[in-house]
């Protein structure tokens, strides 16, 4: 069952939206200007592989998807647009005993 952890917008080029998502949670970030957005992620597990989608939050089209694996990381663009957008960001990994684990580490910030 997916949980919806937290919403949160980025309103300045300064802006960072960062955290961990836990197995099968997902959040939800939004942009209120048009600059593209850069979403970095990584799997901080030594063991486990952690899978991923990005999805426009209005839409529902899937941006992105795919699979880290364990230590590694990925960024993705997200290009600019004329109107307010948000995305959702899912760990998609099932969950093993601990219910926790694999972790999705992401962060957020205004393309250069």
């Amino acid at each position: 069952m997916e949980n919806l952890l937290y919403e949160s917008a980025i309103t300045s080029k300064t802006d960072v939206i960062s955290g961990t998502l836990k197995c099968s949670t997902a959040t939800v970030f939004s942009r209120t200007f048009d600059d593209a957005l850069v979403l970095g992620l990584a799997n901080p597990s030594s063991t486990e592989k952690v899978e991923y989608t990005l999805y426009d939050q209005y839409t529902g089209h899937k941006l992105s998807s795919g699979s880290l694996s364990p230590g590694n990381s990925k960024q993705i663009t997200i290009p600019a647009t004329s109107e307010m957008s948000s995305y959702r960001l899912q760990n998609q990994s099932n969950c093993g005993i601990t219910h926790t684990t694999p972790l999705l580490m992401y962060s957020v910030v205004v393309a250069d």
